[in-house]
């Protein structure tokens, strides 16, 4: 198998830097002069460049010998954990880890991925990414000063990575800084492969950060370049239709990238093969790239939360280690396989274990030995579970732990969210509201003991006496409002008074709900529909949020707006231009409104606004019924989307 450049899809804004350039005018007697010349410029170049060549491999073999990676992998130890109080911190420290020194030093935003997923096409296991916040810190300062380092490239726009924060980095003596963007995260991608001068292409999606992560040690050899899923982004075009090597890789499932853009790239875009890399989810996909790296040590990182496991990409390409990925209290059935089944002897867990708990790393030792993993400890368990609590009594929560300074109020029975802890008070959220409370006025929080809800909606069909075959999104919300009392509104004018678009529908209803056609997405998305809410009552996108999330809203005698499909029925799929660009969404879609749960049944009240005789309705009469957990679950994830809005 031949190692390809890597396309991630990436949503971020990168603006356009151009670098300097020095202008010197020649004095030109003839063109034998000027051939010489040239030849004595070239002749030096090569020279600087081989010499620059050998100092870099004396630096990397002296890092061979003496640097904390290399005494980890020689000494008799099997875990090590690199983390630290905060991302940047935590990037800091695994460059402590793995160099001793570095000629380069690659900055990258800390709050967002993909310019630094990106940056592992360049960094070839010898350079070091340090993330970035709103300043240069007196510790990142230090380290670049430690690491010796005669060059800083800034990987974004200034969006990402700020003009002050490059004016900083000029302050320090004796560096010079360079800034790779483009006018996006795709054409940021774009610019880093053009500076890595690699032959290969692999593509993942830059909508998520995954399976691009683990990917990185493959980027030896290959560079990254981020797209969209759908269908590749203008920006890379050229890129792809020039790449030397004919045969991409592509990482992740269809969920991340489709196969109508698999498709594109062989029959528009000259290239002669993709091969794709994926499992069934990022944890199996990152056993499946693990497969192509031979190596008895792994590295561990977050696969839920991405600031700790950025800077791991650059350890992973030095050590010549696969990343598994691993979420804060499960190893993946196919990780603890690959970690058994490999003769892996040693594992560096990157993260703190508020992302990567203690039990997980002592299962990780656990199967490196052999051995069976354990069940999650008591107090993990319970940790777990005291992320949220129910409030016994009506109560008043204050600004600070010394619980003075009263900011609001919260009724009895409602679930929040914890915050932080201590022996005495906790900080707590509902809604919009937070503050802290003392311990004693909170219950533990479980789904089963809290109990059965079901909260009462006024019926509206989206069928009679209004006729809107397509306008199940604002039906299902305007039932919703109408429970809390926010309106009266009717339907038409509920559906003429929603936003239009002519084709996204992330940006407005595509199209007219009282009609079909075939030709566009007759749907809005839940940040449009939100926002629409939001004129007449407490609104909120918890678009990606779990079903465990929508069944604590429910609880809360919230209604959840959820997308799922026609009928219960499995997601059938087109292509149909969104903005000009060709995109594959599901076509058989259908929202409604999630008015209750049962835990001990499983199972979910729902307000279906398509009172269809084919759906088991009248469409004359209300329409509501039960519905397994099950089924909810498995409409709810189709192609992983999670689109939901709640009405509070």
């Amino acid at each position: 198998m031949m190692s390809q450049p890597i396309v991630a899809s990436s949503a971020l804004a990168s603006e356009v830097v151009s670098e300097k350039v020095d202008n010197s005018s020649l004095a030109i007697e003839n063109v034998a002069s000027e051939e010489k010349k040239d030849d004595i410029s070239e002749s030096e170049a090569s020279k600087k460049e081989e010499i620059a060549g050998n100092s870099e491999e004396k630096d990397s073999e002296k890092e061979r010998f003496d640097s904390e990676l290399k005494k980890f992998e020689q000494d008799d130890s099997i875990i090590k954990r690199i983390s630290s109080s905060e991302r940047v911190k935590t990037s800091i420290e695994i460059s402590k880890f793995q160099n001793i020194t570095s000629k380069k030093v690659i900055i990258a935003d800390s709050r967002n991925y993909p310019d630094a997923l990106a940056a592992a096409s360049i960094t070839d296991g010898k350079y070091p990414v340090l993330l970035i916040g709103n300043e240069v810190t007196g510790e990142l300062e230090n380290e670049i000063k430690r690491l010796g380092a005669e060059e800083v490239i800034i990987l974004g726009g200034k969006n990402s990575v700020s003009e002050y924060i490059e004016n900083q980095l000029n302050s320090i003596e004796k560096l010079t800084i360079r800034r790779i963007a483009g006018i996006n995260r795709y054409e940021t991608s774009k610019r880093i492969f053009e500076e890595s001068k690699k032959e290969s292409i692999v593509l993942a999606s830059g909508q998520n950060f995954p399976d691009a992560l683990s990917a990185s040690p493959l980027l030896m050899k290959s560079g990254l370049l981020l797209t969209d899923k759908s269908s590749l982004s203008p920006e890379l075009i050229e890129t792809v239709k020039n790449v030397k090597n004919k045969e991409i890789e592509i990482i992740g499932g269809l969920g991340s990238i489709s196969s109508y853009l698999e498709k594109q790239l062989v029959e528009e875009y000259n290239i002669s093969s993709a091969k794709r890399i994926s499992g069934v989810d990022r944890y199996a996909t990152s056993v499946e790239l693990a497969n192509n790296i031979q190596s008895d040590m792994v590295i561990i990182a977050s696969g839920e939360s991405f600031p700790d496991a950025l800077a791991a990409s650059t350890l992973a390409q030095k050590s010549n280690s696969p990343i598994l990925l691993v979420s804060k209290n499960r190893i993946d059935k196919s990780v603890a396989a690959y970690i058994k089944n490999n003769n892996i002897k040693k594992a560096i867990i990157v993260g703190g274990e508020k992302t990567i708990s203690k039990n997980v790393e002592k299962n990780v030792e656990r199967l490196t030995q052999g051995k069976e993993m354990i069940q999650e400890d008591a107090s993990e368990v319970i940790e777990s579970i005291n992320k949220n609590a129910v409030i016994k009594f009506n109560i008043n929560i204050y600004s600070d732990k010394n619980l003075k300074d009263s900011v609001a109020m919260i009724e009895a029975k409602k679930i929040v969210d914890i915050l932080e802890k201590n022996d005495y008070c906790s900080k707590i959220r509902y809604d919009e509201r937070e503050g802290w409370v003392r311990n004693k006025n909170l219950d533990k929080y479980d789904p089963v003991s809290f109990g059965k809800v079901v909260t009462s909606v006024p019926y509206v069909s989206q069928l009679y006496p209004v006729y809107a075959p397509n306008g199940c999104e604002s039906t299902s919300m305007l039932m919703g409002l109408k429970g809390k009392g926010y309106t009266n509104m009717g339907l038409r004018d509920f559906l003429n008074a929603m936003p239009k678009t002519e084709s996204n529908p992330a940006k407005g209803y595509v199209g007219s709900p009282y009609g079909n056609e075939n030709f566009r997405f007759l749907t809005i998305d839940p940040e449009p529909l939100a926002k629409y809410g939001q004129k007449y009552g407490n609104v909120v996108n918890i678009q990606g949020q779990p079903l465990d999330q929508i069944i604590k809203e429910i609880q809360n005698g919230n209604t959840v707006v959820a997308y799922m499909t026609l009928y219960w029925n499995k997601p059938q799929y087109k292509i149909l231009p969104i903005d000009g660009v060709p995109t594959r969404r599901i076509f058989n879609n259908h929202v409604l409104l999630l008015t209750g749960y049962d835990p001990v049944k499983k199972s979910f009240y729902i307000a279906d606004p398509y009172n269809h005789e084919k759906a088991g309705g009248n469409r004359k009469k209300a329409f509501y019924y039960w519905k397994s957990q099950a089924d909810v679950d498995r409409c709810y994830n189709y192609d992983n989307r999670r689109f939901a809005v709640t009405i509070r």
